[in-house]
């Protein structure tokens, strides 16, 4: 496999108030998430620093798609299938090593920590919500939300998902990969974490690409993204929200 990468990106003006950690979908890479979901950006100017680890194992996810990289997802093969045959990477503890070791090298071992994820990364996301060792903050999912059993309840979660998403289908598809609906998905999800912690939005006139994003190419190949919806304008101020609430609003 090839060597593990992750890009961090810190405020110019330096001053450092908690961390957030975004993951790409399958196929893409750390570089193309940033510019698709421009989350990054908004969190920077917040003064949250962001760490974009990038996955392991090789995929391209269709053929107008240049090729990127894949999670391994406990249970879940990548959506040709072709994960079968490729050995599994340790995505959780290598993910938790670097937002350990992010968070000690910016001095915010107790300041908040936020998780974003889209597609195949907000996937990968739900296991570590409830997996992970890591003291996670609150969560913003896009077009991958799934209800995982773990050790703990997830955190507050935005959400969201297009009504006609032809890649992770709303209504479910029945195999392994993506199971049930997001009806259920969001029921079970919401009694896991208790009453009122999730907020998710089910976006009609939108299928797999990221609310909001102004990236032509992505649009393309998996637009149309709800009109006039912004999910990362709204993930940010979300976490800017459990931010003042855990007590770092100064």
């Amino acid at each position: 496999m090839p060597e593990r990468r992750a890009l961090l990106l810190t405020p110019e003006r330096g001053r450092v108030r908690a961390l957030a950690v975004e993951l790409h979908g399958s196929g893409m890479d750390a570089a193309r998430q940033r510019a698709i979901s421009g989350l990054a950006d908004l969190l920077l100017a917040n003064d949250i620093a962001v760490l974009l680890p990038q996955a392991a194992i090789p995929f391209q996810l269709m053929p107008d798609l240049q090729a990127g990289f894949a999670w391994h997802i406990p249970g879940a093969p990548l959506p040709d299938a072709s994960d079968l045959a490729v050995p599994a990477s340790d995505d959780f503890g290598w993910i938790d090593e670097r937002v350990a070791a992010a968070r000690s090298d910016l001095g915010l071992t107790d300041a908040p920590l936020f998780l974003a994820g889209y597609s195949g990364g907000a996937r990968l996301a739900s296991h570590l919500l409830v997996k992970s060792r890591l003291p996670w903050t609150a969560a913003g999912l896009v077009a991958g939300l799934r209800a995982v059993a773990g050790d703990r309840a997830p955190p507050p979660t935005i959400a969201f998902h297009g009504l006609d998403d032809p890649i992770n289908p709303y209504g479910g598809s029945g195999y392994m990969r993506w199971d049930i609906g997001m009806d259920e998905t969001c029921a079970r999800y919401a009694a896991a974490q208790g009453s009122g912690l999730l907020d998710f939005h089910a976006l009609p006139n939108a299928a797999h690409a990221w609310p909001g994003s102004s990236d032509r190419e992505h649009l393309r190949l998996f637009g149309p993204d709800g009109e006039d919806f912004d999910a990362s304008a709204l993930i940010a101020a979300f976490f800017m929200r459990h931010m003042a609430r855990n007590g770092r609003d100064e």
